[in-house]
């Protein structure tokens, strides 16, 4: 973050255009969970997200956009059976699914190209916090019950994303792209199977308004 604030202020030095917007936004979520596992079969799962936002320009080009966001996330992976210790259970795989409810502070670097239309990209980190999981499993028992939950309710990660922008009369409306990739083990190594990687990744589809706090206030 400080690299990013770096960067900002070398450029923030040679043109003096201040705008600040404040704003709400909604989307789509489509997430899993990577364990590094090669062979595994990809699960993707279907959340939503929505939050408000910051955005500070100093000069034309770039600015900052600081979000404060709820996400739902999740993926499946599976556990070896004979690693459960059930008698006369012991062979093949156990299938699980978890949905997850964070609060995201993504903390981003927003570069604008073009006047009332505009071209944008975004790259920054993200902080998040789990407060709500849930997990279903392929079989119905309850030898399962309470297991897997995610072990590292905090999460750390990088965020790249991609927009276009029209600007109206009082504000911005603004469609991204974004990927998220967690850099941090949600679960304790070789806790699922023999992996030792368990990161949150995920591709989000975002609807922006941005009121310029200016014009707004005229």
């Amino acid at each position: 973050m400080f690299i990013f604030l770096f960067i900002y202020q070398s450029y923030a030095q040679k043109e003096d255009i201040s705008e600040k917007y404040f704003g709400i936004k909604s989307g789509i979520v489509f997430s899993a969970l990577n364990f590094g596992i090669v062979e595994e079969t990809l699960n993707i799962n279907t959340g939503f997200t929505g939050g408000v936002n910051y955005r500070y320009f100093n000069q034309k080009t770039v600015g900052i956009q600081i979000e404060l966001n709820y996400s739902s996330r999740g993926g499946q992976s599976y556990i070896e059976k004979s690693k459960l210790n059930i008698a006369n259970d012991t062979t093949g795989n156990i299938y699980f699914n978890i949905n997850t409810k964070y609060i995201e502070f993504p903390f981003l670097m927003h570069l604008r190209f073009g006047d009332k239309n505009m071209l944008e990209f975004h790259f920054g980190s993200y902080l998040s916090y789990v407060f709500s999981q849930n997990i279903t499993y392929e079989e119905n028992t309850t030898n399962y019950s309470n297991k897997h939950y995610i072990e590292n309710k905090f999460d750390y990660g990088i965020n790249l994303g991609i927009g276009y922008g029209v600007k109206l009369n009082k504000g911005t409306l603004d469609f991204e792209i974004r990927y998220s990739n967690g850099l941090t083990n949600i679960y304790k190594r070789n806790s699922i199977n023999s992996s030792i990687i368990s990161q949150n990744q995920a591709v989000i589809f975002s609807l922006y308004y941005f009121w310029n706090v200016k014009n707004f206030l005229n």
